[in-house]
């Protein structure tokens, strides 16, 4: 079955979207075999169509146009443990406060505790670039452009949160196209911290990761696993995320309260995280503050 599309239908981003990074290989790889043709007429007459059987008839037509949407886990997928220790890993606080501004994501912005893994190149590039990391917003020639702060001027290594190397990460949504409408109860936040802490956060993930469970066994990450993400902290936000060692259920009343922004330092992320609120492909890329229940983030409170 050969399939030919119209051509007007297809937008900019069918090959390539201005990250560089090819949002649909499968049609590509159609294009390419002679499976695929692109027709450059406006009115194209469908009763043409002619079939040749290189395709059997169960081919995807979702390939056609991919609608982002989250990673969803099938029925019966074994889901792993990984703890991040926060505390053996640490150097002078930096990498505590990295947890911290995670574990602000997860109690206050409430994003997900529930990952999955995806270490392909191309899909953490596009996450960097879909988060704002990227950007780079943290760094001094940046600050007034996106209209971003920082804890101090060391402060400019973007962390993100989900991890980009999880299909959670980026948007959030997998197969985000260029102008795709950001969505604030998915998309990763950014934050601006030390090096030093990015490294040590480096070899504490990787020593998760080696050291994920299945049950009471050890069951290192691999490609595509699940897993259930927690943290060994003595960080405010992780403590209040993970009372006894436990993802905490809080009430929506205990964290509006936990989360308020009134009275707390320049180094609380509720001062230091923001989100990227343009599609990955903006020529004007902005960014707000990451404050639960206000302006984008309203919907939390």
């Amino acid at each position: 079955m050969n399939i030919t599309v119209l051509e007007d239908y297809l937008d900019d981003d069918f090959y390539d979207d201005m990250d560089g990074i090819d949002d649909y290989p499968d049609i590509d790889f159609l294009y390419a075999t002679g499976n695929l043709t692109l027709d450059d007429s406006s009115d194209y007459d469908f009763s043409n169509t002619t079939s040749n059987s290189t395709l059997d008839d169960s081919f995807d037509f979702d390939l056609i146009e991919k609608r982002a949407s989250p990673p969803v886990m099938e029925p019966g997928t074994p889901v792993k443990k990984v703890t991040i220790d926060c505390v053996h890993f640490d150097k002078q606080g930096s990498l505590e406060d990295i947890c911290n501004i995670d574990c602000y994501a997860i109690l206050c912005l409430e994003r997900p505790t529930h990952l999955q893994y995806n270490n392909v190149q191309s899909n953490q590039r596009g996450n960097r670039v879909t988060s704002g990391h990227d950007l780079q917003p943290f760094k001094s020639a940046n600050l007034k452009k996106f209209k971003t702060t920082r804890f101090g001027a060391s402060y400019t290594s973007p962390e993100e949160f989900p991890f980009a190397s999880t299909n959670n990460g980026g948007s959030g949504l997998m197969g985000t196209k260029t102008r795709d409408a950001i969505k604030f109860n998915h998309q990763a936040i950014v934050a601006g911290v030390l090096q030093s802490g990015q490294s040590s956060q480096g070899r504490a993930l990787k020593t998760a990761y080696a050291n994920a469970k299945l049950g009471n066994k050890k069951s290192p990450i691999r490609q595509g696993d699940w897993y259930d993400l927690m943290f060994k902290s003595n960080a405010k936000y992780c403590k209040g995320a993970f009372p006894k060692g436990k993802l905490t259920q809080a009430s929506k009343a205990s964290r509006n309260s936990f989360c308020a922004k009134q009275g707390k330092g320049g180094k609380d992320p509720v001062n230091r995280v923001y989100v990227k609120t343009t599609p990955k492909g903006s020529r004007a890329p902005k960014f707000e503050p990451a404050v639960r229940g206000k302006g984008k983030f309203r919907y939390l409170a």
